[in-house]
């Protein structure tokens, strides 16, 4: 047996090196002028690429030239039935020559090996497929001699193919377009599913890294972590590369699209107005305004200077829902995990790259929670200033929108939930983890930070506004009153309220449950240049935030049955920013729900790592599909929300609901 296995060795490197010095990628394109028939071409070309495979010649070039010859979708089918066809032909082959000799030569651990496959061998074979580091045939070979089960090869190689061969195959497509069109998004798009691919390589390696410490026999859900937790430097680098990330997908071309869009004619405006000494009573408190007000003095008086300070904040949201989850949970890849879901949602990246509040509104409200999560893991006065903080923060939020108070009410919840555990369930306290420790701030401490001084730093920022609009009252009492009660009109007076369901205050209002499943979004830019379509639409990635409320159902149910302090912080916490909607009768909109997602998105954050904890091939094979999914449709989403130009059949293409077809939703 091992002189057949030495001679198959020598003669698969002996065409190995053959192959890599005949194949590249002109001969295969040459390929397509011989052949006038496609089936016949289709045939050749599956035949080649499969015997290619089994003698480990460069498969890249069979990948890129699928693309080039037969399109994305005819080359991606016909590149996965090349692989699949040398797949089971490479097991097999190994299975009958090697598997015998593989045993015998590891012996003394051949029980642990086949434990670990029996358990994860679904996992490991949808991974090997999907990241493009092992030659495909080897890994085929490979599975066939170390005893993967027939059924986990044959369902990880199924499923794990075309998602492996996806980004070459549209790299050689966008290539050609390339050539042929000079039209450059086929392979921008692809260059973006390489490096995905290899950011998810790389993530995976570490998890699994930290995973090999412990010993999983069940999915688990974080519980207990300790004082204080210390930031590893691998942490630190994968949130600061998250934070990076999500920095440059807001300022690249920031100034495409000329002020003003959407509500940019209200807020840079209202901060022009601050810049000269005469600010307008309108429907929200100042400190927004402030904020864009620092763009305008550092950048001027344009796109940028409008842009710029909400680009930033929405570029720190990931870093503050990852410092959460980690305070949290203690568990630091669950943390970078929730920041990559956010890196992939569409409405923040929208509302971050115009001169709009509510990513200033939610940073503002999360870096309270963050504080406050913190200030738990401290004592001592360490633990003081940053419950001040918390409030301050938590108050700033609701400084931009009344609707930030979202948060304050957060933290009131989760405070009543402890103190309510303490006082009649207190061997439960276990299972709160960090959160537990709010049952130690004594009750005046809670009334001083989180009211005395959030309501202290709410009147402190209406100062300037009521010391440039005084002259119309008696004192500054009666001013600040009196701009309180024009906020409240604002939001009730008859132009804002829908009255009759069939005749909405506004064309993109949308009730409040509704937001969850994106029934209705907003457009806030649209150009049609002939039959190129230039459009903005504020919409999330449908796959992500159909999974989270997947996600925050099937923990819902799960705390009913198994308590968890972690859990329950995140879904008090998406019920508080989400559930109050119901009681305004004005006009809505689907951006009124993004405190909400950010918690939503810990929600799934949570499901995915703890499937993938588990260790079971299926539970993982379903979070690698589900990342996938998601960053699949983020990619096809991104022209409406870049605003790239599309042909107007692309454009309806993406409109997956059109009005009155299917029950409430409508995306145009």
């Amino acid at each position: 047996m091992p002189r057949i296995l030495l001679f198959c060795g020598v003669l698969i490197a002996l065409c190995s090196a053959v192959g890599w010095q005949a194949i590249d990628l002109p001969v295969l394109l040459s390929l397509e002028a011989r052949f006038s028939n496609p089936i016949g071409l289709s045939l050749v070309f599956v035949g080649f690429y499969a015997i290619a495979n089994l003698l480990i010649l460069p498969a890249t070039v069979f990948n890129l030239a699928s693309g080039a010859i037969f399109g994305i979708g005819w080359g991606l089918a016909i590149a996965s039935v090349s692989c699949w066809l040398s797949a089971v032909m490479g097991y097999a082959i190994a299975r009958r020559l090697g598997q015998e000799w593989f045993r015998h030569k590891f012996s003394h651990r051949w029980d642990q090996i086949e434990t670990n496959l029996s358990q994860g061998g679904l996992g490991y074979m949808i991974l090997a497929r999907i990241l493009p580091v092992i030659p495909y045939g080897i890994v085929s070979f490979t599975a066939g001699c170390v005893g993967i089960k027939v059924k986990d090869f044959l369902l990880g190689t199924l499923i794990g193919t075309p998602l492996g061969l996806a980004p070459f195959v549209i790299l050689g497509y966008g290539g050609k377009e390339l050539l042929v069109s000079q039209d450059v998004l086929p392979l921008w798009l692809a260059i973006a599913l390489v490096l995905i691919g290899t950011a998810t390589k790389i993530m995976l390696k570490l998890i699994n890294r930290q995973l090999a410490m412990f010993n999983y026999s069940s999915v688990k859900l974080p519980l207990n972590i300790s004082l204080p937790l210390a930031l590893q430097p691998s942490f630190k680098v994968a949130s600061g590369i998250v934070f990076l990330i999500a920095l440059a997908m807001r300022i690249w071309n920031i100034n495409q699209i000329p002020y003003p869009v959407f509500d940019e004619v209200y807020f840079p405006k209202y901060t022009e107005e601050y810049l000269e000494g005469k600010p307008t009573w309108e429907g929200h408190p100042p400190l927004s305004k402030f904020l864009i007000m620092l763009g305008i003095l550092t950048l001027g008086h344009n796109e940028f200077g409008y842009r710029i300070p909400t680009a930033i904040f929405g570029a720190i949201i990931p870093l503050l829902m990852i410092g959460i989850c980690y305070q949290l949970t203690g568990k630091k890849w669950l943390a970078i995990l929730v920041g990559c879901l956010y890196l992939t949602d569409g409405l923040f990246l929208v509302e971050s790259r115009y001169g709009l509040i509510n990513c200033f509104l939610v940073a503002l409200g999360l870096a309270g929670q963050l504080l406050l999560l913190s200030a738990l893991h401290h004592t001592g006065k360490y633990r003081w200033l940053m419950l001040a903080g918390s409030g301050i923060l938590m108050s700033a939020s609701a400084s931009i929108k009344w609707n930030g108070l979202g948060f304050l009410l957060t933290t009131y919840l989760v405070s009543t939930l402890v103190l309510i555990v303490a006082r009649f369930f207190p061997k439960q306290m276990g299972k709160l983890g960090i959160i537990a420790e709010l049952n130690n701030i004594p009750f005046g401490a809670y009334l001083i930070y989180f009211f005395v001084l959030p309501v202290g730093f709410y009147i402190a920022q209406w100062i300037p506004h009521l010391m440039l609009s005084n002259g119309n009252f008696t004192s500054p009492i009666s001013a600040f009153i009196a701009t309180q009660k024009h906020i409240l009109w604002w939001h009730s007076a008859s132009d804002v309220v829908t009255t009759e369901p069939d005749k909405p205050a506004h064309p993109y209002c949308s009730p409040w449950y509704s937001w969850a499943v994106m029934a209705r979004v907003v457009n806030y830019y649209f150009k049609a240049d002939g039959d190129t379509y230039y459009t903005v639409d504020a919409m999330g990635n449908p796959i992500l935030w159909w999974l989270t409320v997947a996600s925050v159902l099937y923990l819902a149910a799960k705390g009913l049955i198994k308590f968890n302090g972690a859990i329950a912080y995140v879904l008090i916490g998406y019920s508080a920013n989400y559930l109050p909607w119901m009681l305004p009768s004005r006009c809505l909109f689907l951006y009124h729900y993004m405190s909400a997602l950010t918690f939503s998105m810990m929600a799934l954050g949570i499901v995915l790592y703890s499937l993938w904890q588990s260790g079971k091939g299926w539970q993982r094979g379903l979070v690698i599909s589900g990342a996938i999914a998601i960053v699949v449709s983020q990619i096809y989403f991104l022209p409406l929300w870049y605003g790239l130009p599309l042909s107007s059949s692309q454009f309806y293409q993406r409109i997956w609901f059109m009005p009155n077809q299917f029950g409430g939703f409508n995306w145009i």
